[in-house]
């Protein structure tokens, strides 16, 4: 440092205080003021953490493509749609059509027709059909 101009010295010292977080704030002068951080010498030694962050994205990615069970079904399958509001939690029902990417039309019961996502619809592989209480009827069903 010795040898160095008043303006250097100077300039060396600005950058420091700018470029240095408040304890009030947790923000610098300059990320303040610009929006955005001012780049150091010491900023070109550490890694970009945005590349750090893509590749942890893309890991994160691959676990979930490969632990995803993916789940179509046809019209006249046979299903268990989710019941929420009574036992049992599984109700037999029908794909009649299906009415976008994840969603589709199922005959429920005696014939009541309903709008079910993916998330609440299980195969049904075997025939055990629930039978229903004539006093609980379908009515329970509709979630709006």
């Amino acid at each position: 440092m010795k040898g160095e101009t008043l303006q250097t010295r100077l300039s060396r010292f600005l950058l420091s205080y700018r470029i240095t977080a408040h304890a009030m704030m947790g923000l610098s002068p300059a990320e303040l003021m610009l929006s955005g951080r001012l780049r150091s010498a010491l900023d070109l030694l550490m890694p970009c953490v945005k590349i750090k962050v893509q590749q942890k994205q893309l890991k994160q990615k691959e676990t979930h493509d490969t632990n995803r069970i993916l789940r179509n079904f046809f019209s006249g399958d046979n299903i268990f749609i989710r019941n929420y509001y009574y036992s049992p939690k599984g109700i037999p029902a029908v794909i009649q059509s299906i009415s976008g990417s994840v969603s589709y039309i199922v005959i429920v019961g005696r014939g009541q027709t309903m709008k079910w996502q993916v998330d609440q619809v299980r195969a049904r592989l075997t025939d055990t059909v629930f039978e229903l209480e004539p006093e609980s009827d379908l009515v329970f069903l509709s979630r709006h």
